[in-house]
């Protein structure tokens, strides 16, 4: 390891510290946002905390169905696909049933 590469930090009374700027810089945090310290063989190895809550929220049944549509209906015009022709694809995949032979 190369000296250039420690950051030091002094612990308060109440067992706090300051990550040094490079480290922050390093690790891409902000005020605010969360660190885990992970206890390895090695040592400790600090990584940003990446929480749940920033993800989208999830989509309705309804949501999702409407995107799929929409999704098919992209896909159908980049291939020169009518709308009758996927309309009826799908009412042929819809309506088919499988044979013993096919099973």
């Amino acid at each position: 390891m190369d000296t250039s590469d420690v950051e030091l930090a002094r612990l308060t009374r109440k067992g706090q510290c300051t990550l040094p700027r490079r480290i922050r810089d390093y690790l891409g945090v902000r005020p605010g946002d969360q660190v885990a310290f992970v206890l390895t063989d090695q040592g400790v190895v600090v990584k940003k905390l990446v929480v749940q809550e920033d993800l989208p929220p999830r989509a309705s049944p309804a949501d999702t169905l409407r995107e799929l549509v929409l999704a098919i209906g992209r896909d159908a015009r980049a291939h020169g696909l009518a709308e009758e022709e996927v309309e009826r694809d799908i009412d042929h995949y819809l309506t088919w049933q499988p044979t013993r032979q096919g099973m």
